[in-house]
């Protein structure tokens, strides 16, 4: 097995920064999108999952768990106005999951990605509406977690 995540691989004890996906200055309401490509250079076929949780750095300043998080097949859709609200061209993988201190499932279950294939996936960080001031201007980190198995006859 040999799952890539824009290009760098991903295994037991190994792990791939994005620097592409930093959040800035979010208020209450927007969102951010960013694409990532999944693939298997590998022979065998595998089924693939994603969690989220607050990455270790930096250190959590937000107040509470106000960032919220989805993830789509497809590419982004950016949104040049104010307040940016960008989107995502597919319907989500699964629920919407709050970044919090434990592992959120991104996905409605094991994806299958065939052998030799790759998918463009849709990254979607958002504030929630309700999120108070406090959070405005605070940083944090989300880290995403890409856990495969092999596909067995």
């Amino acid at each position: 097995m040999d799952l890539r995540v824009n290009g760098e691989a991903v295994g037991t004890g190994t792990s791939v920064t994005v620097a592409a996906i930093a959040t800035n200055d979010l208020t209450p309401g927007e969102a951010q999108a960013f694409a990532l490509t999944i693939s298997n250079v590998g022979t065998p076929d595998l089924k693939w999952t994603a969690t989220a949780t607050r990455a270790a750095t930096p250190a959590w300043g937000y107040s509470g768990d106000p960032l919220l998080v989805t993830l789509h097949r497809g590419a982004p859709v950016d949104d040049a106005s104010y307040p940016r609200v960008d989107s995502c061209t597919h319907p989500a993988m699964g629920s919407v999951v709050a970044v919090t201190a434990g592992s959120s499932l991104l996905t409605a279950g094991p994806q299958l990605l065939t052998a030799g294939q790759s998918e463009v996936v849709c990254v979607l960080i958002a504030m929630d509406d309700t999120a108070g001031n406090a959070n405005q201007g605070a940083s944090g980190a989300v880290a995403l977690t890409f856990d495969a198995v092999q596909v067995t006859p």
